[in-house]
C-alpha cells in the first residue's frame, strides 16, 4: 500500500507500521489486488477530530 502523508508517499507492505503526525493531512493507497486492512489506532489528547476530504 502507498501512504500519502502531506507531501510524502510512504510504501508499506505486510507488518509495517508508519506513524502520521498529529494533524497531517493523509490517505491510504491500495496498489496491488488483494486483502487490506488498516489498523488506525489515535491517542493524545481528546476528544480529537476528524476532518473528511474528496
Amino acid at each position: 500500500m502507498l501512504f500519502h502523508i502531506d507531501d510524502e508517499e510512504v510504501e508499506a507492505g505486510a507488518g509495517d507500521l508508519i506513524h502520521i503526525p498529529g494533524g497531517a493531512w493523509h490517505h491510504v493507497e491500495q496498489v496491488k489486488e488483494g486483502r487490506l486492512i488498516v489498523l488506525n489506532i489515535r491517542g493524545g489528547r481528546l476528544p480529537s477530530t476528524i476532518e473528511w476530504g474528496e
